[in-house]
């Protein structure tokens, strides 16, 4: 009994010292137009990449910044050697754009730039380091091509020395804004495209070996003008996608998410109707699910606000929110974090201008400037069809030189740990620590709600719906002892508290 007695107080002691889910909103006023993305480091913290670089720790405090005298950044990621790459377009002549890309060390200090296309405009919209340690740069080419713009690839060694080049199109306006390597070491591209398909533009996708050579390209028709912004494969090797549908009735936009198989067949659509909805990223979360960052016009008073969608593995939507100020605030990237929760990086007007960095728990919670929108689903058809695409090969590379300088201004909109922002007073949970089973009562009844439980490392391990009730029974059969997280959530409401499980018998005093 002894033994027993003092299990108990060495878990509940463990209990009291797990910190909650950290959750923030920071503005860094960098005078910067561009679209940052966010990625977690080794260490838990985070790189914020824009037209300059920000490192923070996983609390969201700044630990270095560094900006650098090019034009417009547009994509930057974590390289396997614990620097960073950036690309985007620049002026090096003064006249038309090129493709750029800077490698930097761990600290921002740069290592090289160089600059790829022809006489004309070339800009660079997406970027990934691939698996050879080598990068993928794809955008668009007025300088190649068959006519307007065109799909530009630029493949490049560690060094960023040309391996290929390829120039996909039609003979209108065909323009890249995203581009991931696949599991066989391919790739998979995706934009937009006015010269192939119906009236107005169509989504455009390009599988590729790792050469570049087409394996198939595919347009997708739905009920408006469909602009891809980031596509990814999925688990199952197929491949997701989001970005906006314009309605040609309403002349509003809609964020779409798509599904396709392995081949770009379509197995399901979702539109998501509000007013003036955009999908600006989208990643397969650890349940299968996907969440979704971009920009909605909850009202007109309000401007436009950061939109956060997560969905379940079917596209059908578990919650929304809404983050921002009085001005114009928009997502454009997110990651879901190594314990399971999400880190968003966009642009905001609202406190500051420049790049919003936002922390939410596993349910989209931060604890200031947050609302639900109200967003409708409708499962609009999207039609396929296969196209042939004219292929070229171009552009050279040169190098360039870029000075990096330090410093932003930070501004803390809000802090907070997931027990501030959860109501855990109104749900009690009996008995606790269990032997696995308990039963749930709430403050309120939940017409329609759900109850989820995460293990310490933030994966689901238990999920299921509460339907007009204010109890609940649960039974957790084969889990082992540890410690869990109970959340419930329901309406705009969630509740939160943490399980002790211990099948001792004696535990349960």
């Amino acid at each position: 009994m002894k033994k027993a007695l003092v299990l108990i107080l060495f878990f509940l002691l463990l209990i009291d010292n797990i910190s909650g889910q950290v959750t923030f909103q920071k503005s860094f006023s960098t005078g910067s137009n561009g679209n940052p993305s966010v990625a977690q480091t080794i260490d838990g913290g985070y790189i914020i990449a824009g037209d300059l670089l920000i490192r923070t720790n996983e609390s969201g405090d700044t630990l270095w910044t560094r900006y650098y005298n090019y034009g417009t950044s547009n994509c930057a990621t974590p390289t396997f050697d614990g620097g960073y790459a950036i690309a985007g377009y620049t002026s090096i002549d003064g006249a038309s754009n090129d493709y750029y890309l800077t490698k930097t060390d761990s600290l921002g200090n740069i290592l090289w730039s160089k600059a790829y296309g022809g006489e004309s405009y070339d800009e660079a919209y997406t970027m990934q380091q691939t698996s050879d340690s080598g990068f993928i740069l794809a955008g668009n080419t007025w300088s190649f091509g068959s006519g307007g713009w065109d799909f530009y690839l630029v493949k490049t060694d560690a060094e960023g020395n040309i391996l290929w080049t390829k120039i996909i199109g039609g003979a209108e306006e065909d323009k890249a804004a995203t581009i991931k390597q696949t599991s066989d070491d391919g790739f998979i591209v995706a934009g937009y495209t006015t010269s192939f398909g119906s009236v107005g533009p169509d989504a455009f996708l390009i599988k590729t070996d790792d050469n570049g050579n087409i394996e198939w390209a595919k347009i997708y028709n739905g009920p408006g003008g469909e602009f891809v912004t980031c596509i990814r494969q999925s688990e199952d090797g197929g491949y997701f996608f989001t970005g906006h549908a314009v309605n040609f009735t309403t002349t509003g936009q809609d964020l779409f998410l798509i599904k396709t198989d392995a081949e770009g067949n379509v197995q399901w659509s979702r539109f998501f109707t509000h007013t003036n909805n955009i999908g600006n990223a989208v990643a397969q979360t650890n349940d299968g699910g996907y969440i979704i960052t971009g920009s909605t016009l909850e009202s007109s008073a309000n401007g436009n606000d950061v939109l956060l969608i997560k969905t379940d593995a079917a596209g059908d939507t578990l919650w929304t929110r809404v983050f921002g100020g009085t001005g114009y605030d928009a997502g454009t990237d997110v990651k879901q974090t190594n314990n399971g929760e999400y880190i968003i990086a966009g642009k905001i007007t609202s406190f500051g201008t420049g790049f919003y960095l936002l922390k939410t728990d596993n349910l989209g919670n931060t604890g200031c400037n947050q609302a639900t929108a109200s967003i409708q689903t409708n499962n609009s058809p999207v039609s396929e069809l296969n196209v042939t695409c004219t292929v070229y090969s171009a552009g050279a590379v040169t190098p360039f030189d870029v000075t990096a300088g330090s410093g932003t201004v930070v501004n803390d909109i809000c802090f907070t740990a997931i027990e501030e922002l959860s109501i855990a007073n109104s749900l009690q949970l009996f008995p606790n620590p269990s032997q696995g089973f308990f039963s749930i009562t709430l403050g309120e009844r939940i017409v329609k709600g759900s109850v989820s439980i995460f293990n310490a490392l933030g994966k689901i391990v238990f999920e299921e719906e509460i339907v007009n009730t204010s109890t609940k029974e649960i039974h957790l059969q084969n889990l082992p002892e540890g410690i869990y997280f109970v959340k419930v959530f329901s309406r705009d409401n969630y509740y939160n508290i943490k399980l002790l499980l211990n099948r001792t018998k004696t535990a349960l005093l």
